[in-house]
C-alpha cells in the first residue's frame, strides 16, 4: 500500500515538472516584456510626464493659482478687549462712573481699486508662470529629441565599423594569403592589421558617448534606472524634407512662442502694480465699533453702557521718500519688462534663423552624401577590389577607398541627426514642438542598427 502511495506521488512529480517549467519559462518571458521598450514618443511622453524640473514647475503653478484670491481679500479684521479708566487706587469696576470693560471689532478698507489692482497683477503672474511651463516643455522636447538623434547617428556609426570590421578582417585574410604565396607584401598585412585595430579604438570611443548619452536622456526622462530599458530606433532612415520658408517660420515664431508671451504677461503685471502704487497716494480707511460694558454705581444708581464708533485713515505725509519713490520703482520695473521683451523677441528671430541656417546646411549634406557621394564610393571601392584581386591596384588604395567610404557613410548618418536636431530646434524656437506628435507607440518600432 505504501509502494503503492510512492509509485503514485513519483508520477505526479513527473507529470507536473514540465508543467513548472513552462510556467518558469512563461515568467522569465514576462519579466523580459516587462522591460521598457522606448520610441522616440514613449521618450518625450516620459519626459514630460516625469522630469523633475518640470514636476517642480508644476507644484509652483499649483502655489501661486492661491495668491490672487490673497491679493484681492481684505485685511483680517481685529477684535480687541479692553479695561478702559479703572482706577488704580482701588481697581474697583463701579467706583467710576467712566470705567467700563469694552470689545472692540475694526477693519481696514484699502482706498478703491487697490485690492482690485493686487488681484490682477497676481493674476497676470499665475498666466505667466503657465505660459514658462510651456516654454519650459518645449525646450525640454528639443533636449530629449538632440539627445535621442545623437544616439541614433552613434548606433548607426557603431553598425558600420561593425561591418566594416569584418571587411577588413576579410582583407586582411587576403593580403596574408597572397604575402604567404609571394604575391602580395608583408607591409599590405600590417597596414590592414593597423586599420583592423583603429576601428575596435573607435568602436570603444562611440559605445562609450552612446553611454554618456543614454544616461543625460534618462536624466531627462526622471527614470532612475536604465538596466532595463532598450532603445528602439526605426531602421528606415528620417524623412528629410525640402527646408521652409525663412519669413513663414518668424511669423509664426513671434506669433506662438510662449517666451513672448511670458515677457508680455510680466509687461501687464508690471503695469498693474505701477497703477497700485500711484493709489498709494490716497489714504486706507479704517472702521471701527466698541461697545462698553459698565457696573451699576455704589448706590445702586444703574449706568447705562458706552456705544462708540470710529473712522481713521492715514495720511501719506512722506510721499516725497515713500509714495513717490516706489511710482518710480514701478516705472522702472515696466521700462525693464518691456526691454526684455524686445530682447526675447530677437533671441527668437536668432534661434529661428541659426536653426534653420542649420537645417539647410545638414539637409544639402545629406542628400549630398546619399546621391552623389556614397555611391561613387561606394563604385570606387568595388572597381578597386577586382583591380586588387588581379594585382592591378595598390592595396594601399584599396585600404583608402575602403576607409574613404566608411567614413562618407558615417558624414551621411551625421548629416541626417544634424539635421534632425535642426528640426526640433526649429520647432521648439516656433513654439510648435509641444504636444507631442502621437501617443505612445511601444513595440511598433524596430530596433535599428
Amino acid at each position: 500500500m505504501i509502494l503503492r502511495h510512492l509509485l503514485i506521488i513519483v508520477c505526479l512529480c513527473i507529470l507536473l515538472f514540465p508543467v513548472k517549467k513552462a510556467m518558469a519559462g512563461g515568467a522569465e518571458a514576462i519579466s523580459s516584456e516587462a522591460c521598457d521598450r522606448i520610441s522616440l514618443d514613449d521618450a518625450l511622453f516620459m519626459a514630460l510626464r516625469n522630469n523633475p524640473d518640470l514636476k517642480a514647475l508644476y507644484s509652483r503653478y499649483a502655489a501661486i493659482t492661491n495668491v490672487p484670491a490673497q491679493r484681492g481679500s481684505l485685511p483680517d479684521p481685529v477684535l480687541s478687549f479692553n479695561a478702559l479708566n479703572l482706577p488704580v487706587d482701588t481697581f474697583d469696576l463701579d467706583q467710576e462712573a467712566m470705567t467700563q470693560m469694552q470689545v472692540r471689532l475694526t477693519q481696514k478698507l484699502p482706498f478703491p481699486g487697490k485690492l482690485s489692482l493686487g488681484r490682477e497683477a497676481a493674476e497676470k503672474d499665475v498666466e505667466a508662470l503657465k505660459l514658462r511651463i510651456r516654454e519650459f516643455s518645449l525646450g525640454l522636447s528639443k533636449d530629449v529629441e538632440e539627445t535621442w538623434w545623437d544616439l541614433f547617428y552613434i548606433k548607426k556609426a557603431l553598425w558600420i565599423i561593425g561591418r566594416n570590421k569584418k571587411n577588413i578582417q576579410q582583407m586582411v585574410d587576403v593580403a596574408r594569403a597572397k604575402y604567404e604565396v609571394g604575391r602580395g607584401l608583408q607591409q599590405d598585412v600590417l597596414l590592414a592589421q593597423v586599420e583592423l585595430t583603429t576601428l575596435f579604438n573607435e568602436e570603444a570611443e562611440f559605445r562609450g558617448r552612446y553611454e554618456a548619452k543614454k544616461a543625460r536622456l534618462f536624466r531627462l526622462l526622471g527614470k532612475k534606472e536604465a538596466s532595463c530599458s532598450a532603445l528602439v530606433f526605426d531602421k528606415s532612415p528620417p524623412r528629410l524634407s525640402p527646408p521652409p520658408e525663412r519669413k513663414g517660420l518668424l511669423k509664426l515664431a513671434l506669433r506662438s512662442r510662449p517666451l513672448l508671451g511670458v515677457r508680455k504677461k510680466e509687461i501687464e503685471a508690471s503695469r498693474k502694480r505701477l497703477a497700485l502704487s500711484k493709489k498709494g497716494y490716497m489714504p486706507d480707511f479704517t472702521l471701527g465699533a466698541a461697545y462698553g460694558f459698565r457696573q451699576d454705581g455704589p448706590n445702586g444708581v444703574k449706568r447705562p453702557d458706552f456705544a462708540s464708533f470710529t473712522l481713521s485713515m492715514n495720511i501719506p505725509i512722506w510721499a516725497g521718500s515713500k509714495q513717490s519713490r516706489l511710482v518710480a520703482q514701478r516705472s522702472r520695473e515696466v521700462a525693464e519688462k518691456m526691454q526684455l521683451l524686445r530682447s526675447a523677441a530677437d533671441e527668437v528671430r536668432r534661434q529661428v534663423e541659426s536653426s534653420l541656417a542649420l537645417y539647410e546646411a545638414s539637409y544639402q549634406q545629406a542628400m549630398l552624401y546619399k546621391n552623389s557621394v556614397i555611391p561613387q564610393a561606394q563604385h570606387t571601392l568595388a572597381s578597386m577590389m577586382s583591380g586588387y584581386e588581379v594585382n592591378s591596384v595598390d592595396f594601399l588604395n584599396v585600404i583608402r577607398a575602403r576607409l574613404a567610404l566608411i567614413r562618407y557613410e558615417k558624414g551621411y548618418w551625421k548629416s541626417v541627426s544634424e539635421a534632425m536636431k535642426a528640426r526640433a530646434r526649429i520647432a521648439a524656437a516656433t513654439g510648435t514642438g509641444f504636444p507631442l506628435k502621437g501617443s505612445k507607440t511601444k513595440g511598433k518600432s524596430s530596433e535599428g542598427r
